[in-house]
């Protein structure tokens, strides 16, 4: 099995372990959880009092409390192959989530055009950070959700990959044009990102990231150098040729986001990404557009050939 197909097993499956161990809880009653939060705020109120100034550390210690809490009513943290138009209502029931499309359900997603093109959009503006523009903000219970936060995992077949390259769709396009493609029959790799963790490494990493997730300020910094690295690197994204633009325009982003991975796997002190882990993010993503570029050129060679080939098959 290729590295990366192993490991986005290993990835789904150590958060499935954890949307479990959340799922448990729930059923140990909504009305239980929102009891506990009531105590904490409770126990808060009491510990300050009626003072006019609150120590910082301890405030946030009682508020990442009360959000892990409350998180376990938002038990869902993968969905795997959902039907067309369900998107929205499984996004409001998590603060984070990966969703899984394998072949025949990515294909299923594709034909079907109203419900298919309503979660391409979620998924675009996710990556965006923007506000999906439909009913989504309305479907949660504890209040609208704002720039929901969503990964997208493909595992399908090249015909599947060519049929969303190719498109002329507009939601289709703008997904496909998100994406980070690679071909696993390739059988290439990168150094110095050759290992991949064992099953009970990747559910102790996912479990770890979850909680910094529940717990910590989700905002990171840029020390200096790193920030002149990511600035280099998109004005480098910039020059490139204009066949690889498509590929090419997000890829500063990923960088960023890479970065940020690398920051939190690596369990960092403090809250500013380093040099180091942008360099490491910057080699990651040029890899990652070459792979991408490569695939799409093949994909796109492959359905020329396609419709090249049908007339003459006829003829």
């Amino acid at each position: 099995i290729h590295r990366i197909e192993q490991a986005a097993h290993a990835l789904s499956h150590a958060l499935c372990q954890e949307q479990d161990r959340r799922l448990t809880r729930l059923g140990e009653g909504t009305k239980s959880i929102e009891d506990q939060i009531h105590a904490v705020e409770t126990e808060r109120e009491s510990f300050f009092g009626g003072t006019a100034f609150r120590n910082p550390a301890v405030d946030a210690g009682f508020s990442a409390k009360v959000e892990r809490l409350r998180n376990l009513l938002r038990p869902a943290l993968i969905i795997e192959s959902p039907a067309p138009g369900t998107l929205s209502r499984a996004v409001a029931r998590s603060n984070g989530l990966l969703v899984v499309y394998g072949d025949g359900a990515l294909g299923r997603l594709l034909t079907a055009v109203t419900k298919g093109s309503r979660d391409l959009e979620l998924l675009v503006r996710a990556f965006q950070g923007r506000t999906p523009e439909s009913e989504f903000v309305s479907l949660s219970r504890q209040g609208p959700i704002i720039r929901p936060v969503v990964g997208c995992l493909l595992l399908c077949r090249r015909r599947t990959v060519e049929q969303l390259v190719c498109s002329g769709e507009p939601a289709v396009r703008n997904f496909a044009d998100q994406l980070v493609l690679s071909d696993l029959s390739s059988g290439q790799s990168i150094a110095g990102f050759d290992s991949c963790p064992q099953a009970a490494s990747w559910s102790a990493l996912i479990a770890h990231l979850v909680a910094r997730r529940d717990s910590s300020p989700r905002r990171l910094t840029l020390c200096a150098r790193a920030a002149s690295l990511l600035e280099n690197y998109a004005r480098e994204v910039r020059q490139n040729p204009s066949d690889q633009q498509r590929w090419a325009r997000h890829a500063p982003v990923l960088a960023a986001k890479i970065a940020m991975i690398l920051h939190l796997c690596r369990r960092r002190a403090g809250s500013e990404i380093s040099e180091p882990d942008m360099r490491s993010a910057v080699k990651l993503a040029r890899w990652l557009l070459r792979q991408s570029v490569a695939t799409a050129h093949h994909c796109l060679a492959g359905q020329q050939s396609q419709t090249l080939g049908e007339p003459a098959a006829r003829m």
